[in-house]
């Protein structure tokens, strides 16, 4: 209960969801795009999208170490939070190989740098035990686990509604 009347934990909680819904989505149904709207081999559209991946574990390690060395969080919270969404737009924006891959690479970037920061946000809170930070933490990652959950559904939805993936993912990359 106590949890829940702190504002930094419902920030926290709610700063997961929309992007992990974007992943999430991003990740379940770039490749079935790629191969639906633009005629890109399975294969060809499951290795672009293996590149989020790649380049996010890559830049989560960076997003632990740069801002102990440069001694600012706020940028590497407040940057990608800002760029994901137009990252993703990107992706399935246009069909052009080069603006793809660099929209995928960048979607890692940005859907990683922030973790990193925020989950030692719990750690750092006035008057933190090791129990209280670690509720902090589980309901933060409920809450972006329930964005993770609804973004392939959402995605699913809006196309078998419209007949088009585009609603879905605008309607994440918005949210996020």
């Amino acid at each position: 209960g106590n949890v829940l009347k702190q504002k930094t934990s419902l920030l926290l909680a709610f700063s997961l969801v929309g992007p992990f819904c974007l992943s999430t989505a991003i990740n379940s149904w770039l490749p079935t795009y790629y191969h639906e709207v633009f005629g890109m081999p399975l294969a060809e559209a499951s290795s672009i999208t293996a590149l989020i991946t790649l380049t996010g574990t890559i830049t989560c390690l960076f997003g632990g170490i740069l801002p102990m060395r440069i001694g600012l969080r706020r940028p590497f919270l407040i940057v990608p939070g800002l760029l994901i969404g137009l990252a993703a737009i990107g992706c399935f924006m246009l069909n052009n190989l080069v603006v793809i891959l660099i929209s995928v690479v960048l979607f890692g970037v940005f859907s990683s740098l922030g973790l990193p920061s925020i989950f030692t946000i719990p750690m750092e809170l006035p008057d933190m035990t090791p129990r209280f930070g670690s509720i902090v933490l589980a309901l933060t990652l409920a809450a972006g686990n329930f964005g993770a959950f609804t973004g392939p559904l959402t995605i699913g939805y809006l196309a078998d509604w419209t007949g088009s993936y585009l609603p879905g993912f605008v309607v994440c990359s918005v949210l996020s």
